[in-house]
């Protein structure tokens, strides 16, 4: 009662949210009879952090985890979450500090260590990003998510055999993720390895039917191995999927011109889908996965990662439309207007 209702008289430090002089805080500090007395503001701060997150003030929500953490740094569980509000709200410079001490405390916090590698790699520190998924994967090895993030870093440096056996430990340890088979097949593919690339670009498709990109390099996949009938098909579904879509249209004239009964198209190294030789944007993949599965809130968070290497509109647009959705309308018309000064 003493945290959650001043008195008319009391000052205005007070009112401002500094309980350091109140009756709860004064007690709890003589109080030597049990352990289970906790400083009262570390809780005051707790409930003003879970109404602003109700009211989807991540800001306010992030400051008010941080007195918690403040006031009663032992909760490892506020730390996490007080991490995830940083990165939701784009406090990236305050969630590496947060991090990095938070970790000194809690080394093996499987969410810490990954937020941590996801800034770092986004910022293109890959060694000390790495470093930070090793950790995590060891703190919690039934998590994929270290294991896929670690892949696309080791890709991102062109070491091809280490992604691999990490995106092939992702569908061992998740088999019902689609980035898995996709991110795998890709590495498939670079080794020459067409038939296993095959196997997984059709789980990757059967476990994401609206996957183009996956759609696009199984049918370059079939036909590069001669099945044609079956790369028409996808090169025909694709077309619905994706009308607009030039470089489907080209592979589709290019089969419809070869009798089904011809042999295997040669493989050209120069003739590899052009998107296999940059590094995969992972986390506007997982956004989308998220956003459409209505889960805003993981959206909104790779979306953040997505902007720490390149500011892009693609991100900025669909923040806008979450923030709305969120009623936040506020932060919807900050987004669009970056996307104003950029175009």
């Amino acid at each position: 009662a003493n945290c959650s209702a001043l008195p008319l008289g009391q000052s205005s430090s007070m009112r401002d949210g500094d309980l350091a002089s109140s009756y709860a805080v004064k007690i709890v500090k003589t109080d030597k009879t049990t352990q289970a007395s906790k400083d009262p503001r570390a809780y005051y701060h707790f409930l003003l952090a879970l109404k602003a997150e109700s009211e989807s003030q991540f800001e306010l929500a992030a400051s008010h985890y941080g007195e918690v953490v403040k006031h009663d740094p032992t909760v490892e569980e506020m730390h996490e979450t007080l991490a995830v509000l940083l990165l939701r709200s784009g406090q990236l410079d305050e969630l590496l500090k947060v991090c990095q001490s938070s970790l000194e405390q809690f080394p093996n916090n499987p969410a810490l260590n990954l937020i941590l590698a996801d800034v770092l790699a986004g910022r293109k520190d890959y060694y000390g990003a790495i470093k930070y998924y090793r950790k995590a994967a060891e703190a919690d090895p039934d998590g994929s998510r270290a294991y896929l993030l670690m892949g696309t870093v080791y890709d991102a440096l062109k070491q091809y055999d280490p992604a691999r056996e990490m995106y092939e430990k992702v569908v061992l340890t998740e088999p019902s993720n689609p980035l898995g088979y996709h991110l795998l097949s890709q590495s498939q593919i670079r080794q020459g390895d067409l038939e296993a690339a095959q196997v997984s670009l059709g789980k990757a498709v059967s476990l994401r039917p609206n996957f183009i990109q996956a759609r696009e390099h199984f049918a370059w996949v079939l036909m590069k191995l001669g099945i044609t009938e079956q790369a028409i098909r996808e090169l025909k579904l694709l077309i619905k999927l994706d009308p607009r879509n030039e470089k489907v249209r080209k592979y589709l004239e290019q089969l419809q011109n070869i009798s089904s009964s011809a042999k295997a198209v040669p493989l050209d190294s120069q003739d590899v889908p052009e998107d296999l030789s940059r590094p995969v944007d992972i986390h506007m993949n997982i956004a989308a996965i998220f956003y459409e599965q209505a889960d805003y809130l993981k959206a909104l968070d790779e979306f953040q990662l997505a902007l720490i290497g390149e500011d892009r509109k693609e991100p900025h647009m669909l923040m806008s439309r979450i923030y709305e959705i969120l009623g936040r309308l506020d932060k919807a018309i900050d987004e669009f207007e970056i996307l104003r000064k950029m175009d």
